[in-house]
């Protein structure tokens, strides 16, 4: 069983040389096991549960990925003026969204991102299903913390650069010849 074969591939391997705070997209072990049917490159998996949803359906994706904040601010925070010359202080809000450059070169990675991304778009007729991402990176104030390091729970939508790499054969597997990006875009509303 995959699940198994990660958890004994964890316990065996130790993370050397990662630079950067991992984030977790969620994917369906049954995708998993449909795209990695050999159960190759087990150190790109997490089985752990963040939250109630998790469940032994689900793994995580472990990626280390350059990461930049592009979050959306809809309207201006401030005082305003009201109709009775009392002055309120309007709030913001914001779209939490981020910019990922994926260093990890094999095409198992964008492979299984792509897939998550067609079937959160056509999961019902007219519908979309956010994908849940656990972002260690650029958590809230507020965090919960997992493992030690404090990490947010997003769900959103997730867009693949336009231009992605060529790929190269190495032995019998293939990787892209250079870094390739996506951006995500958070599905709730938070106030600023």
């Amino acid at each position: 069983m995959l699940r198994d074969e990660i958890i004994a591939y964890h316990q065996t391997h130790t993370c050397k040389g990662q630079s950067s705070k991992p984030l977790l997209i969620r994917a369906p072990i049954a995708l998993i096991e449909q795209l990695n049917p050999q159960y190759k490159h087990l150190d790109l998996f997490d089985t752990s549960a963040y939250d109630t949803t998790d469940t032994a359906d689900y793994l995580y994706l472990r990626l280390h990925p350059d990461y930049d904040v592009e979050n959306d601010r809809l309207g201006d925070k401030g005082l305003r003026n009201t109709f009775s010359s009392a002055a309120v202080f309007a709030t913001v809000n914001t779209r939490r969204g981020f910019k990922a450059i994926v260093k990890d070169r094999r095409k198992l990675v964008l492979d299984l991102i792509k897939r998550l991304v067609d079937i959160s778009e056509s999961s019902a007729y007219n519908r979309y299903t956010p994908i849940k991402l656990v972002d260690f990176c650029h958590p809230e104030v507020d965090a919960p913390i997992y493992n030690g390091e404090p990490a947010t729970i997003r769900w959103g939508a997730i867009a693949l650069d336009a231009n992605l790499p060529s790929l190269v054969r190495v032995g019998s597997e293939d990787y892209f010849k250079k870094d390739w990006g996506f951006t995500f875009k958070e599905s709730i509303l938070r106030l600023n």
